[in-house]
């Protein structure tokens, strides 16, 4: 049998876990059955041509269903006894149902091997299938955590990446300086990356540590609450946080940092010399692909992780729409403004 049985006596106080099933010649039964025909423990219930001594009250089943079948009550006897009973004749309507369980490796490889080999009246089902509503749930719930992980993925791209640009405007001063000691346009981009990389690989093994002991506490509260068994953390999960945390820092903190490798020495004389910003767009395009790769890797849910990077490129374009013709109107009308305005404008500049 798969997991256990809660069996009980007339009390509920009396009710214990057993690991198997009645012996031969007793019946286990659900209450409805004793207040349906009048019984009590230790009659005996005749099912089909053999009487059974009722012994025990069924309280829990682990494969209790949600269909059709589980609004009449249950009388669960031995298959030994079965035979005898001289219920199972031909043209009967008779489902067998067997569970297996194992670690996810094994079930998997199991389920490829046994379902080509199913036959016209055999199914194959998960919790999906088997328990619609439970599938249900647990596909919304899947489906709110992909979105979350997108979100939280665009949010912290678009935080590096104005933070990197006010980190780079700040050691234009002191990249002049590394240039006037000699050092080369790629050395100056090498140092700053191994500092970021170094940043990164700290950031993310602190986040996955963090991750990793909220789940403990979490599920250590909720423990009462939650099966017996649950699946442990993977090593490849906290591996992918991190490659994900250093894919998301390098792919949005990279185009700022590359103004740096081309700051002139003769920033020292001249403050106002800024670097030219860099084309950007291919870099930005190349770290968008790779999240975009991760993301949908991540969330198995393709139509998803378009949906939402579509809207927000949507969202984004309409605000910048929104932003250069508000500046243009302003433009238009500061003509037809008086001096105060105009000052104020200027200052604003």
């Amino acid at each position: 049998m798969y997991g256990y049985l809660k069996v009980r006596q007339e009390g509920y106080d009396q009710e214990k876990i057993v690991y198997h099933g009645p012996n031969s010649g007793q019946a286990w039964v659900d209450a409805r059955i004793l207040s349906a025909l009048k019984l009590k423990l230790g009659d005996q219930l005749r099912v089909g041509e053999l009487a059974l001594v009722i012994s025990q009250i069924i309280s829990y089943e682990p494969d209790k269903r949600g269909d059709l079948y589980s609004l009449s009550p249950r009388v669960m006897i031995t298959a030994a006894d079965l035979a005898a009973t001289r219920i199972l004749q031909p043209g009967s309507h008779v489902h067998r149902f067997f569970q297996f369980a194992g670690s996810e490796v094994s079930i998997l490889d199991f389920k490829h091997w046994l379902k080509p080999q199913l036959g016209v009246s055999q199914r194959l089902m998960d919790v999906y299938q088997d328990r619609p509503k439970l599938g249900s749930a647990l596909q919304k719930a899947e489906r709110y955590l992909g979105l979350s992980s997108i979100v939280v993925i665009l949010i912290s791209g678009v935080a590096i990446a104005m933070a990197t640009r006010r980190y780079s405007e700040r050691h234009f001063n002191s990249t002049a300086i590394l240039r006037c000691l000699g050092y080369k346009q790629n050395q100056v981009l090498q140092l700053f990356l191994w500092q970021f990389l170094l940043i990164g690989l700290i950031a993310s093994s602190v986040g996955c540590v963090l991750g990793w002991a909220t789940q403990e506490v979490l599920l250590y509260t909720l423990r009462e609450l939650l099966p017996a068994k649950l699946a442990d953390p993977s090593i490849l999960a906290v591996l992918f946080g991190m490659i994900m945390g250093i894919v998301v820092l390098f792919g949005f903190a990279l185009p700022p940092l590359l103004r740096l490798k081309q700051v002139s020495p003769l920033r020292i004389l001249r403050r106002d010399l800024v670097p030219l910003p860099s084309s950007a767009w291919l870099v930005y395009g190349l770290a968008l692909s790779l999240l975009f790769t991760l993301i949908s890797q991540y969330t198995e849910d393709l139509k998803m992780t378009v949906s939402i990077i579509g809207s927000s490129a949507i969202c984004l374009l309409f605000i910048a729409g929104l932003v250069y013709l508000i500046l243009g109107a302003s433009r238009f009308l500061l003509a037809y403004a008086n001096l105060t305005w105009r000052s104020l404008k200027i200052r604003e500049t």
